[in-house]
C-alpha cells in the first residue's frame, strides 16, 4: 500500500456524472503532435481521448486542488464505450461509476488522469476489487471490505514523508 499510495498525486472516491469532451491526445507537448503524425493514422493527431466530469465524494489524498463536492475532468486514453483487451477487459467510465480512483496530475495542469488501469477499484461491492471485467483481486492489501481497504490508504498516506 506503502508504494501504491506514494505513485499518486490524488486518491479520491467519487462518480462519473458526465462526458465533457472527446478527442485525441499523442502528447502534451504540440512538437511531439506534429512529429508523430503519419499518413493514414485512423487518429490524425493522437490517441483517443475521453474527459469525464468525475464528482468527488471524498479525498484520501490531496493534491491541494480538489474538494469533496465539487468536480474534476478526470482524462482517460481511449473512447467512451471503448473496451480494451490487454490485460483483460478494461472497460471505459460509464456515467454513474462510482470507484476509487488513484490519479496523477497532467501535464495540462487541468486534468487528471489515473495512474495506471490498475489505479481505479470497484467500491460498491462486498469486496474491493479493480475495475475489470475479472473483478481481480486487490493483491497488494487487505481489500475484503471497503472501509478497511480505505483505512490502510489513509494510514499510507500518514506516512508520507512531509
Amino acid at each position: 500500500m506503502d508504494a501504491f499510495v506514494s505513485q499518486m498525486d490524488a486518491i479520491v472516491i467519487g462518480t462519473i456524472r458526465s462526458v465533457v469532451d472527446e478527442g485525441t491526445l499523442n502528447s502534451y507537448n504540440e512538437a511531439d503532435n506534429a512529429r508523430n503524425i503519419r499518413p493514414g493514422d485512423k487518429y490524425s493527431s493522437g490517441l483517443p481521448r475521453t474527459d469525464y466530469e468525475l464528482a468527488v465524494d471524498r479525498v484520501l489524498l490531496d493534491d491541494e486542488s480538489i474538494t469533496p463536492g465539487k468536480s474534476i475532468t478526470f482524462r482517460m486514453l481511449g473512447e467512451h464505450g471503448h473496451i480494451s483487451s490487454f490485460p483483460s477487459l478494461m472497460k471505459m467510465p460509464r456515467i454513474g461509476d462510482y470507484r476509487l480512483y488513484g490519479l496523477g496530475r497532467n501535464p495540462d495542469g487541468e486534468s487528471f488522469g489515473l495512474h495506471s488501469w490498475w489505479s481505479q477499484f470497484l467500491i460498491d461491492c462486498p469486496t474491493v476489487t479493480h475495475a475489470d471485467d475479472l473483478h481481480a483481486p486487490v493483491e497488494f492489501a487487505d481489500a475484503s471490505d471497503t472501509a478497511l481497504f480505505i483505512q490502510e490508504i489513509q494510514s499510507a498516506v500518514a506516512r508520507l514523508p512531509g
